[in-house]
């Protein structure tokens, strides 16, 4: 078996194994880590596939707007929780 068949196998099944996880974890940052998991195991196909810009452009583009974006609607929600009264 070549090594490269191997390597794409596993960055196959982990990617597959990490989009599940996205779909079926229980909290908000339990999906955005594996996320951004996904999105590095997709760059490690790329970087198989000889695409190197590709694979440093989705880790720095894609998993870097998704950790971004997850930690300022944390931020948001937490402060409109501290901030709404309380109604009993």
């Amino acid at each position: 078996m070549n090594v490269e068949l191997v390597l794409f196998g596993a960055f196959a099944l982990l990617t597959l194994l990490s989009a599940g996880m996205v779909i079926f974890a229980k909290s908000a940052i339990s999906s955005a880590m594996s996320l951004v998991a996904t999105f590095f195991f997709l760059a490690g196909i790329y970087v198989l596939l000889w695409a190197h810009t590709v694979a440093v452009l989705q880790v720095l583009v894609y998993a870097g707007a998704i950790m971004v974006l997850f930690c300022s609607s944390s931020c948001c929600s937490t402060w409109a929780r501290r901030r709404r009264p309380d109604h009993g």
